[in-house]
């Protein structure tokens, strides 16, 4: 009798155990990474594999800023349109922001690097103007910054939650060729030349433990910038470095590059070993310029049938058995 209520108890441990696993196991989720190419004017998708294919091939006008929202729709700067274009995970398509939009206040003039910040306020690098737009998630824009900027680009926010601008443009007061990351604290606030001595900063990318990367297109480098100390070195060069633009972080933490010297990208481990990982085939890859990962997927997966039958079977194995079993709400069935 001793022998048969351990084997029980035993046999319930297993099945809470197994529950729980099924109940903490993540979904696995690809990364997908998103290309702007301002020669051919369409946007590409990548999958884990590397594989492209053109997401929108109309409607654009020399693209080159990409930024996605928290529901997962993407952003695109038109460049020579001055028009920000909205593509949702449908693939609907749609202006939703231009000068007509924005009214009276700051109009774009060459719009270039796109992000937004957890409120949802999407900002804009305006290269012909050299300002930085904010507009709301309610579409209301107003300038938030403008004194110290010199044809801004690559956008990223920091781990403080501070706006990291590349400018491509010489900065006021600086030795001659001297290009520059700005940092800027708040709406209206003055700039901080946060790094200087770069030679035409592109695009910039938060690492996941915090570190500046910037893709140096005059050097055809890409520096790594400790934010904390302002350290900084140079991560990779060489072949795999050619006149580049765009760089994003996956979810696991791989640097991506694209390269417009020779339409390629180009992943890097931790120690900056490259590794190709496109190049262009059919014009899915055509002067890239900027870079951007799609954000996790938000939908609610349904537990798998093994949580609700392990639930089940403790609630009927264990000392005083449950009268009813456990329904899984997704398909309203008694699960054994």
């Amino acid at each position: 009798m001793h022998t048969t209520k351990s084997l029980r108890t035993s046999f319930c441990k297993i099945l809470l155990l197994a529950a729980l696993v099924a109940f903490l196991t993540p979904a696995a989720h690809a990364d997908t990474l998103y290309v702007s190419n301002i020669v051919s004017g369409v946007v590409t998708s990548f999958d884990s594999a590397g594989t492209g294919s053109i997401v929108t091939n109309a409607g654009l006008d020399q693209p080159v800023g990409l930024a996605f929202d928290a529901t997962g729709n993407l952003f695109v700067s038109n460049f020579n349109g001055n028009y920000i274009t909205k593509i949702t995970p449908t693939l609907a398509q749609s202006i939703v922001i231009d000068n007509t939009t924005l009214g009276s206040g700051p109009h774009m003039d060459e719009p270039t690097g796109l992000a937004f910040d957890s409120l949802g306020n999407l900002y804009i690098a305006n290269i012909g103007a050299g300002t930085i737009i904010q507009v709301t998630p309610g579409g209301v824009g107003s300038l938030y910054a403008s004194a110290g900027l010199n044809t801004p680009i690559g956008l990223a926010f920091g781990p403080n939650g501070h706006l990291f601008v590349a400018n491509t443009g010489q900065s006021p007061g600086l030795n001659s060729g001297s290009r520059f990351i700005e940092e800027i604290f708040s709406a209206g606030s003055s700039v901080d030349h946060f790094y200087a001595g770069l030679s035409i900063p592109f695009g910039i990318a938060f690492s996941p433990t915090g570190d500046l990367f910037v893709a140096n297109l005059g050097n055809n480098t890409i520096e790594k910038i400790n934010v904390t100390t302002g350290v900084t070195s140079t991560f990779a060069s060489g072949a795999a470095v050619n006149v580049p633009t765009g760089v994003a972080f996956d979810s696991a933490g791989t640097l991506y590059v694209a390269n417009a010297g020779n339409n390629t990208i180009y992943k890097f481990d931790s120690a900056g070993t490259p590794t190709l990982f496109a190049q262009n085939v059919g014009g899915d890859l055509n002067q890239p310029r900027l870079l951007a990962f799609a954000p996790e997927e938000t939908t609610a997966t349904p537990l798998p049938a093994t949580f609700w039958n392990g639930l089940t079977m403790l609630a009927l194995c264990g000392p005083y058995p449950l009268l009813r079993r456990l329904r899984n709400p997704a398909t309203r069935t008694q699960n054994f």
